[in-house]
């Protein structure tokens, strides 16, 4: 018992803890009232409760959100025949939903109820599951919802809203007993852990026969959730129902048939039959032309009033389930989304029309920017290359002068290198033809010479031949006159 005690108290102070947490704070969406009497502003605040051990709550819970989710889909059609028939005057027709206020009036009513039943067996110290199970069959032995198991006399079947759910009363009693001891209590609020000191610092009060003080498990939680209740009721509150869609914690699978299973169970699916139903988008005339005028041509005629430009945008578009009221026009679930969609349609087409003529003039635009310039920069450009060419000629022309010049300096210097080397080699050849002229010459002077004196010596010896000769004749001369003088 003691753990016990202190595994609650430490759970519910992490309860308290995790409500202060996600704060007190009330969110509020200031928006116009609707003209039915209902205000648009939703207060919302965040609550844990603690779900009991021995699951039958758990069903209890999901009966009360199911009942709280019809509630809600079916309040606004609550009034529908003095609304109709004082400010709308259209034709309504009833919605039938399933009431599970039997079920509830099972599990919660008081005195003759399976909590109240289960209370009062937890009070009686010899009382027992059999015992418990016994008293539950007499108190409703032809209850439609309640149904005893075939192979168990202390079991038994309730037929909620998601099913029949089988519950073994074997612990009910034990996991409903919740003592409080007060010697226990004194106790941890002495503790010297001052978390434990200030779980336990309120002592409760002394009972007069026994130091014991029972508590229910499932009365608190019936209290809680009563208060949770009532909370939900004085709110214009929403719902966000948890799916699980896998039993193996995957991600990106979802099991069909476990979802829409939830799905049901949860009301979801009776919710959106309610809605589907009836009539849930309701608009005034003035703000069903203001936002769907476009899908009518002749929105802009001024002759029409605002409920008949609506009958005639409804015709256009061929909506059958749909209610004209005297301020107000009444649409079917998904309507609205249809008329979105078209409107939407029309604006797409304006939007690229728009942005058609928009890029054509931002492509004019552009181009004239840029047209302007490239002939900007042509002009540049073209100044700019006149400069270069203008100076390629200007430095052509220096070239060609300086080339020019050059060339002629050059042919000059060529040609009076040229000229001196001709006269250079016309006086070497000069001078060697004359030395060879004085060389032949003397050659000539030298053979004359040699042919003088060798006809010189020719002749001289030719003389003196002769003059042998001469005078051998003139001796034999002599002798041959000598002869003949003697003779």
């Amino acid at each position: 018992m003691l753990a016990t005690s202190e595994d609650n108290k430490i759970q519910s102070c992490q309860v308290t803890v995790a409500n202060e947490t996600k704060g007190t704070g009330v969110w509020d969406d200031e928006k116009e009232k609707s003209d039915d009497g209902f205000d648009g502003a939703m207060s919302f605040r965040d609550r844990i409760l603690m779900d009991d051990p021995i699951g039958c709550k758990v069903e209890v819970t999901n009966e009360q959100k199911k009942k709280e989710i019809g509630a809600k889909e079916i309040s606004n059609w609550i009034l529908q025949d003095p609304y109709s028939n004082i400010i709308s005057k259209c034709i309504w027709v009833c919605i039938i939903r399933e009431d599970n206020q039997d079920i509830l009036d099972l599990i919660e009513k008081k005195p003759v109820g399976i909590v109240s039943l289960l209370d009062e067996a937890c009070m009686f110290p010899k009382a027992t599951h059999d015992t418990f199970a016994m008293k539950l069959f007499q108190s409703f032995p032809t209850h439609p919802r309640l149904e005893k198991a075939k192979f168990s006399k202390s079991d038994f079947s309730l037929s909620h809203y998601a099913g029949k759910v089988l519950y073994q009363t074997s612990f009910f009693l034990d996991k409903n007993r919740d003592y409080v001891v007060a010697e226990h209590w004194s106790l941890l609020s002495s503790s010297r852990c001052s978390f434990i000191s200030r779980l336990f610092a309120s002592v409760p009060e002394e009972p007069s026969r026994s130091s014991y003080k029972f508590s229910s498990v499932a009365s608190r939680f019936k209290q809680q959730l009563q208060a949770l209740m009532e909370t939900l009721n004085s709110m214009n509150h929403i719902m966000c129902c948890c799916i699980k869609p896998n039993s193996s914690h995957c991600p990106r699978k979802f099991e069909n048939r476990s979802v829409l299973h939830q799905l049901r169970c949860g009301g979801v699916l009776e919710a959106v039959r309610i809605s589907l139903a009836g009539y849930p988008t309701r608009r005034t005339y003035s703000e069903f032309v203001d936002r769907f005028g476009i899908l009518a041509s002749e929105h802009k005629d001024q002759r029409l009033d605002e409920k008949t430009l609506t009958e005639r945008i409804l015709r256009k578009l061929q909506f059958k389930n749909f209610q004209l009221g005297k301020s107000k026009v009444f649409l079917r679930a998904g309507q609205i989304a249809i008329l979105d969609a078209r409107r939407n349609e029309i604006l797409d087409k304006a939007a690229k029309l728009i942005q058609c003529y928009y890029r054509r003039f931002f492509a004019h635009r552009v181009f004239h920017s840029q047209r302007m310039a490239a002939i900007t920069i042509q002009a540049f450009y073209q100044g700019y290359l006149s400069r270069s060419l203008f100076k390629l000629k200007k430095t052509n022309w220096a070239a060609t002068l300086i080339q020019k010049y050059i060339r002629r300096w050059l042919s000059r210097h060529a040609f009076l290198h040229l000229h001196s080397a001709t006269l250079l080699i016309q006086s070497s050849i000069r001078i060697f033809s004359k030395h060879l002229e004085l060389l032949h010459w003397k050659e000539q002077s030298a053979a004359i010479f040699i042919q003088a004196h060798w006809k010189m010596l020719k002749a001289c010896s030719t003389f003196k031949l002769i003059s042998v000769q001469c005078n051998i004749h003139s001796v034999f001369m002599e002798k041959e006159g000598c002869n003949k003088g003697t003779s």
